[in-house]
C-alpha cells in the first residue's frame, strides 16, 4: 500500500458502502472489461521456487496460457550447488525472455519465508531457500527488467476461493496441492502432460496460481493508472462522498498523505470487486 506508516486504511462499513456505490456507478465492471480487452501486449510469469524442482508459468495480456514447465535440479546438491541451481533456472527465464524479449514482463514469485511452517524445513534447508530466492529474483530482475512481486501463497489462492475444506481429513494435508492442481487444469487443461509425474504438476500448479494473482493485480493497476480519464474521474468522486471523513482522518493524522489513502481505498475495493466477480471454479468441488 502507498500510505505512510501507520495510516490504516479507513476501511468501516459505511466507507465500504460508499466506494463500492462510486465505483459500480462509474462503471467498474466495464472498466476492467475495457482494460483486458484493450490492453497492448505483455507477459506475466509465474514463479514456484524450489531446490529440487521450479515451477514456471507465462500468462499473456488476455490472462491466458503462453507456456508452462518446470526446471528439475535434483541432480544436484542443495548443500553445495546453490549457484549452479539458480543458473539452470536463470537460463530457463533466459529462453523464456528470448521468445517474447520485446513485450514488458510482470513477475510473481511465491513467498517462501511465508510458506515457511514448523517441521517442514530445517534452518539449513530454509536458509539454501532463501539464497535461491534471491538468487533468482535478481535473475528475474535482471532478466526481465521488472522487480518481482514476492507473494503469499494463501492471499494469491484467496483470490480465486481455493482452500482446503473444513472438514477435510486432517492426515491428508496434500489436500490443498490437489485442489490448486484441479483448479489450475480447469483453467488450462494444457498446462501440464497428463503423464508428468505429480509432484511436477504441483509445482506447475502452484506457479499458475502465482501468475494468474499477478496477472489480475496488474489488471487493476492499469485500470487504476493516475493519468486514466476513469480513474481522475472516481478519484474526484471518492473525495467529494467522503469530504467529512477524510478531514477528519487529516485532523487526527496531519502526517497522513490524503491522495495516497484514497488510491488505496480504491485499490483495495478495486482488488475485491475482481475477487468477487471472478468466474466460478469451472470443476466440480472433489473430496480429499
Amino acid at each position: 500500500m502507498s500510505t505512510k506508516k501507520g495510516a490504516a486504511l479507513d476501511i468501516g462499513p459505511t466507507v465500504m458502502k460508499v466506494v463500492h456505490g462510486l465505483l459500480l456507478k462509474h462503471g467498474i465492471a466495464e472498466r476492467l472489461q475495457s482494460v483486458v480487452a484493450t490492453a497492448k501486449p505483455f507477459r506475466v510469469l509465474g514463479l514456484d521456487i524450489n531446490t529440487n524442482t521450479t515451477g514456471y508459468v507465462v500468462l499473456n495480456e488476455r490472462g491466458r496460457l503462453a507456456d508452462a514447465g518446470h526446471v528439475s535440479t535434483k541432480h544436484l546438491s542443495s548443500e553445495s550447488q546453490i549457484l549452479d541451481i539458480g543458473v539452470d533456472i536463470a537460463s530457463t527465464l533466459q529462453r523464456l525472455h528470448s521468445t517474447s524479449e520485446t513485450l514488458p514482463w510482470v513477475v510473481g514469485i511465491e513467498d517462501f519465508l511465508k510458506t515457511y511452517a514448523g517441521g517442514r524445513f530445517h534452518t539449513k534447508g530454509l536458509f539454501q531457500l532463501a539464497q535461491l530466492n534471491g538468487l533468482v529474483s535478481y535473475s528475474c530482475y535482471t532478466t526481465f527488467g521488472a522487480r518481482p512481486q514476492h507473494v503469499h501463497p494463501t492471499t494469491a489462492r484467496a483470490l480465486f476461493r481455493l482452500a482446503k475444506p473444513k472438514d477435510t481429513n486432517k492426515q491428508r494435508k496434500d489436500a490443498i496441492k490437489h485442489i490448486v492442481l484441479d483448479f489450475a487444469l480447469a483453467m488450462e487443461p494444457a498446462l501440464v502432460r497428463p503423464e508428468a509425474p505429480a509432484s511436477f504438476k504441483y509445482d506447475v500448479a502452484d506457479a499458475y496460481v502465482i501468475a494468474l494473482f499477478t496477472y489480475w493485480r496488474h489488471i487493476a493497476d492499469l485500470a487504476l493508472a493516475a493519468d486514466a480519464a476513469w480513474t481522475q474521474s472516481v478519484t474526484a468522486a471518492t473525495n467529494l462522498a467522503l469530504a467529512k471523513p477524510l478531514a477528519r482522518k487529516a485532523a487526527a493524522a496531519p502526517e497522513l498523505d490524503l491522495q495516497a489513502h484514497v488510491a488505496s481505498l480504491l485499490r483495495a475495493h478495486v482488488e475485491q470487486h475482481i475477487k468477487d466477480t471472478l468466474p466460478p471454479r469451472a470443476f466440480a468441488p472433489s473430496t480429499y
